[in-house]
């Protein structure tokens, strides 16, 4: 099977890790040809980030599109023509390649189009055209994937129906890289006693992370003595507004803004806790990675963080999105007898394998 994954770009983020991720694994599947493909130039906003993590098995393309309304209409073409040079079986396309695939579904109905979507559908679909739009694709030839139970129900309520498939994301094996012992050193520079807790927030700024609410619970538990830090690994270069406004908010030496790391699984190895202080979210990427590195989660019941985390075996939700409630449910960690890193990885290991995703990806393909 001929399987093209179309998404705008790699740069930093959750939706990308996963393409690269279930491509890889796609294409251990004997009989498969994999392809990602992209549209928007390599050199705008890292747009080329995951590129070097593109197993050899699997081909890349770049059409060295560009940004703005009239070049959508010119990459809306360019994808055309690849898909007819290329001769998919199947069309799987992410986020914003949704628009990309409008015209080929339409035209080339031999073809499979799957459409992901990697975030709560009231997030995903805009009311109007757009909600309109993808309610008639959803309906005529292009197949919608929901990657968690609340995302599923979200779609019911938003769209008012519900013929989407449900596929829980998977993440890939994460591994020490060759940096790891420079990582240990690192961190162990930021800890200030041996007891010290590290905690770590892995996503980029965004309006959805809401980077603001976690920035002033750690000013408030630091101010009250609690023996903490907190490390930020995550990209802003699409939205340095964001990522000056949390910088200007941090009243703390213990706080540390780490930018990118192409090797998060050694910081995560390496902290105690995941903090992830969401908006909304889709089923998080960086949720699955803390979780194989045995890094006890502490989310806000942000989309499929409550999906994921069922019990306290698998992480803490806060009880809503205030700094209150998130300062207590840090609190209740520092105070409490957390599970072992093997036993918090191996749950993890147990249910969002990417294995077990990719399967369930081919079950749909051939359907």
């Amino acid at each position: 099977m001929r399987i093209l994954e179309l998404n705008r770009w790699l740069i930093p983020g959750g939706g990308e890790r996963f393409i690269v991720d279930l491509s890889n694994e796609l294409a251990k599947i004997e009989g498969n040809e994999v392809c990602i493909c992209t549209y928007i130039r390599e050199d705008i906003l890292k747009g080329d980030f995951y590129k070097p993590e593109i197993d050899p098995s699997v081909t890349y393309r770049n059409l060295n599109g560009r940004l703005g309304a009239f070049n959508q209409i010119i990459n809306i073409f360019r994808v055309l023509f690849f898909i007819l040079k290329w001769k998919p079986d199947v069309v799987h396309c992410h986020l914003s390649a949704f628009y990309m695939c409008v015209l080929p579904c339409l035209l080339l109905r031999r073809i499979k189009f799957v459409n992901t979507l990697h975030n709560m559908t009231d997030k995903n679909v805009k009311a109007g055209f757009e909600k309109k739009l993808k309610s008639f694709m959803y309906r005529h030839g292009m197949q919608a994937v929901t990657i968690s139970p609340i995302c599923s129900r979200s779609f019911s309520d938003y769209m008012e129906f519900n013929n989407t498939v449900m596929i829980d994301n998977g993440c890939r094996n994460i591994h020490k890289s060759a940096k790891y012992d420079d990582v240990y050193k690192e961190i162990q520079s930021y800890k200030r006693t041996e007891n010290t807790k590290v905690f770590i927030n892995v996503a980029r700024f965004c309006p959805a992370k809401n980077h603001s609410l976690l920035i002033e619970t750690f000013n408030r538990l630091i101010s009250k003595g609690y023996d903490v830090v907190l490390l930020i690994i995550g990209s802003y270069d699409d939205r340095p507004d964001i990522y000056n406004d949390c910088k200007s908010m941090i009243r703390s030496d213990r706080i540390y803004l780490l930018g990118n790391k192409t090797n998060v699984p050694d910081y995560l190895y390496n902290s105690d806790a995941f903090c992830l202080s969401s908006k909304w979210e889709g089923a998080p990427i960086s949720l699955l990675e803390a979780g194989f590195a045995g890094c006890f989660p502490i989310c806000t019941p942000a989309g499929g963080c409550v999906d994921d985390i069922s019990s306290e075996a698998w992480g803490l939700l806060s009880k809503d999105f205030s700094v209150d409630e998130y300062e207590n449910v840090l609190i209740k960690y520092l105070q409490m007898r957390t599970p072992s890193r093997e036993s918090i990885s191996a749950l993890y290991k147990g249910k969002f394998s990417m294995k077990s995703c990719a399967q369930k990806y081919m079950d749909l393909f051939l359907n």
